[in-house]
């Protein structure tokens, strides 16, 4: 008796995996001077949720976690410039797919 097969799921991912996401991220972050002489000590994670489409381009990008506006504004403009992602795929046919991503933030500034 045949067993029935199991699809094979691959989850989207940025390419270059997880360390190059968070190089990507250290190099497009900016925490705007507002945030800096207004706060002198903020942390925290903002969360966004996009749609990785069949090309790997991102769309539909949306907060799902809010810690501050203006963070919440630097997270959605990093996603907003984010190259294409590899998309997700069930027995190598690409599919579009749901994804969450944080951007952690820790700011302290010294006085």
């Amino acid at each position: 008796m045949n067993s029935p097969v199991k699809p094979v799921f691959v989850e989207s991912a940025f390419p270059g995996g997880q360390k190059a996401w968070q190089q990507y991220m250290f190099s497009k972050l900016r925490i705007p001077d507002e945030v800096i002489i207004n706060n002198s000590n903020i942390s925290g994670q903002v969360i966004v949720g996009f749609t990785v489409e069949t090309d790997g381009s991102i769309h539909d990008i949306q907060l799902v976690k809010s810690r501050l506006y203006l963070l919440d504004d630097v997270a959605l403009d990093i996603m907003k410039k984010c190259p294409h992602f590899i998309p997700a795929s069930i027995n190598g046919v690409k599919i579009k797919s749901y994804k969450q991503q944080q951007v952690k933030f820790a700011v302290q500034t010294i006085r």
